[in-house]
């Protein structure tokens, strides 16, 4: 589990790329496996040099939601919010194309 400051550096450094739609309804939850259908994107570089944690993981933006994707199984691996960890939160993932 990463430390406190680490999760709101993860949020702080994500939250404000474009948000990702489904193409249909669905939800996000630590250890679901997300389909191909939603697009993630590997964590940018300078973040994962910053926190070696995220090197070689994907993330996406949801409402107020960071998540963390592991790209092998396109599991989500770490959910986070302003306020810190949202590990047994279930999110809707926005519904209609990316934005």
């Amino acid at each position: 589990m990463l430390p406190d400051d680490q999760r709101q550096a993860i949020y702080q450094a994500l939250k404000d790329e474009p948000a990702v739609k489904s193409p249909s309804a669905q939800i996000a939850r630590i250890g679901i496996a997300l389909p191909f259908a939603v697009a993630t994107q590997p964590v940018p570089e300078q973040l994962a040099n910053q926190i070696r944690a995220t090197q070689g993981f994907h993330f996406l933006v949801s409402d107020n939601y960071v998540l963390l994707i592991s790209p092998l199984n396109r599991a989500v691996v770490g959910l986070f919010t302003a306020t810190g960890d949202a590990k047994s939160e279930v999110i809707p993932l926005l519904r209609g194309g990316r934005r």
